[in-house]
């Protein structure tokens, strides 16, 4: 999943626009075989909030073992000057999943949704 945190002094479609546009592509590039989104967030605050990052399967957005989410923030970031943008990644499915539907080993790999 990925994140951005405008900074007070900008506006929150500062960020979202770095994040879509300029971020996206190169993420994907790297992950490779990616076809579901790269599911994001974005909010304007000041240095030190938090923000939840999305998370789930690169391949199929249904597997909901994958789902879940992460919390970030920095402690001095972003200044009201910057903008903070977030990556999290994870190796697997959340530990002892039991929201059943889609697993993994079942994803067709055609259209990023089942």
């Amino acid at each position: 999943g990925k994140a951005v945190v405008t900074g007070l002094a900008g506006e929150q479609e500062h960020g979202s626009a770095l994040l879509h546009i300029a971020f996206d592509g190169p993420v994907r590039e790297a992950l490779r075989d990616t076809l579901s989104i790269i599911p994001s967030t974005e909010k304007a605050g000041p240095a030190g909030c938090s923000v939840d990052v999305p998370l789930h399967s690169k391949r199929a957005v249904k597997v909901r073992t994958h789902y879940d989410a992460m919390e970030v923030s920095v402690a001095d970031g972003p200044r009201p000057d910057e903008i903070m943008v977030v990556l999290c990644l994870t190796t697997g499915s959340r530990p002892f999943p039991r929201v059943g539907g889609l697993l993994l080993d079942q994803v067709k790999g055609v259209d990023g949704v089942s």
